[in-house]
């Protein structure tokens, strides 16, 4: 099986929603991560009593679907996010609860 909820495994990548997150935005905005694998995003929202999530978009403008998204929830919570194999590139990801302060790159290499 899989990690326990809420933990991440060793090779997770981990995207913070740290205390002001509204205002100050994920503690990480660029990650780089192996092209061609599948990613476990491990999101962790610190920021209590306020409703953060992840989505992960091709697009820079995030007008198309999502490759994959948590549900937004009150923070302190921690959530595990499966991300299929991406191709070499870069990619996006925002709060969808507060899509112009919290973004962020992701770099498939």
């Amino acid at each position: 099986g899989g990690p326990a909820p809420g933990e991440c495994p060793p090779d997770g990548v981990r995207i913070t929603a740290p205390a002001g997150a509204v205002t100050n935005g994920f503690a990480q905005t660029e990650l780089r991560v192996p092209a061609g694998e599948r990613l476990v995003v491990c999101f962790d929202n610190q920021d209590a009593g306020i409703p953060h999530n992840v989505a992960i978009h091709a697009a820079e403008d995030f007008s198309d679907q999502a490759i994959a998204a948590t549900t937004p929830e009150p923070g302190p919570v921690t959530q595990t996010l499966e991300v299929p194999a991406l191709d070499p590139g870069t990619y996006y990801f925002r709060c969808d609860v507060h899509p112009t302060t919290m973004t962020g790159t992701l770099v498939a290499r």
